[in-house]
């Protein structure tokens, strides 16, 4: 439930700066024994899985994005959509239809 006493909010508030702080460092940690040209893909990733345990990002969204779903069966290509998509990007923007977002 919700703290009552100033006791237990000053614990609260320490809990989420513990938690904040213990993140940061163990990041820290990680990010500086990566390639420069990795660092990137690992940041995003973090900031997904933190965002997702937030609950302010949906793991589904998340789960497109990071894995790049498409739809077995899309519907054909228009003729004048084939000359700038491809087969696989029309499967994947088919797919994101399933999307609660799009």
């Amino acid at each position: 439930g919700k703290p009552s006493t100033q006791k237990e909010l000053d614990l609260q508030a320490r809990l989420v700066d513990l938690i904040a702080s213990i993140t940061y460092q163990v990041f820290n940690f990680c990010r500086r024994g990566l390639f420069d040209k990795h660092k990137l893909l690992f940041t995003t990733s973090v900031v997904f899985k933190v965002l997702v345990r937030m609950k302010e990002l949906d793991p589904e969204e998340v789960g497109f994005i990071t894995f790049g779903k498409r739809s077995p069966n899309p519907p054909p290509l228009i003729h004048d959509m084939a000359a700038w998509c491809s087969d696989l990007a029309w499967a994947g923007a088919h797919a994101a239809q399933e999307i609660k977002v799009f």
